[in-house]
């Protein structure tokens, strides 16, 4: 929209009596809107690995029981991860608050 209207008033617009620039004000609007995005997207992917690292550690820590009964290691092993799957479901579902 800046951009519009920069295109149609010109570069250099006077408001007020003060002569701006319009293109450097889409520049700095623009880069202020990427920088939170990217702040958003950040704080993200911080849950994203802290919940990655969480779920492997636990994976890392189970062992196979000494009688060699892998159907009960594959079952815990599978409890881990849907246990890992519903928080992260539950993450990003939830209802926005007003």
């Amino acid at each position: 929209m800046i951009t519009t209207i920069a295109s149609v008033t010109g570069k250099h617009t006077a408001v007020h009596g003060y002569v701006f620039d319009i293109a450097a004000l889409t520049a700095v609007l623009t880069t202020v809107a990427g920088a939170v995005l990217a702040y958003a997207e950040a704080s993200r992917f911080d849950y994203l690995v802290t919940a990655y690292f969480s779920t492997a550690n636990r994976l890392e820590n189970l062992k196979p029981t000494a009688s060699g009964d892998w159907n009960d290691f594959v079952e815990k092993c599978e409890a881990i991860l849907a246990t890992e799957n519903t928080t992260w479901i539950a993450k990003w579902t939830k209802p926005k608050t007003p």
